[in-house]
């Protein structure tokens, strides 16, 4: 891919060492520059993760800004293309058994999206806190007006 060194990329792979991090560009799918211009290609762009996470990232691809429009339906007509290509990976992630996907309309450009169903006794145990809570405070307050009312009936 990019054969090119110099002292930038030598920082950036000290620095991910240092940290922990890895480049996934090349990792999952296709290697790819990341910009292609009149002058050459190269790769500047990248996605960086942490190493425990790395087996979260999945179907990485380098998409040419051209394709990413024509992919991501823009509308209307850009005045100029970008030279650098747009990073996408898919997540993977464990999924709660109460998340659905859920098919999306025109809309949302046909984009997948998840909901989440709310369990019925969701926050009821907080709920019952509160409202014993709240009786309490309504004893207090009615506890503290005959309290306010005998003072105001011994000065009278």
């Amino acid at each position: 891919m990019d054969e090119v060194k110099n002292t930038q990329g030598e920082a950036l792979i000290d620095f991910l060492k240092d940290t922990g991090l890895v480049i996934e560009n090349g990792r999952k799918g296709k290697d790819a520059f990341t910009c292609v211009f009149s002058r050459g290609q190269s790769v500047v762009d990248y996605c960086v993760v942490p190493t425990d996470c790395m087996e979260a990232i999945d179907n990485f691809r380098v998409v040419p800004m051209r394709e990413c429009i024509e992919e991501m339906r823009v509308r209307g007509e850009p005045k100029r293309i970008p030279d650098h290509s747009c990073l996408m990976w898919e997540i993977k992630a464990a999924v709660n058994e109460n998340l659905q996907s859920e098919e999306s309309g025109s809309e949302d450009r046909g984009v997948p999206r998840l909901r989440y169903e709310i369990p019925e006794n969701y926050l009821m145990e907080e709920m019952d806190n509160i409202d014993h809570l709240s009786k309490r405070l309504q004893g207090y307050t009615s506890a503290k007006r005959r309290w306010t009312t005998s003072i105001r009936t011994l000065w009278t």
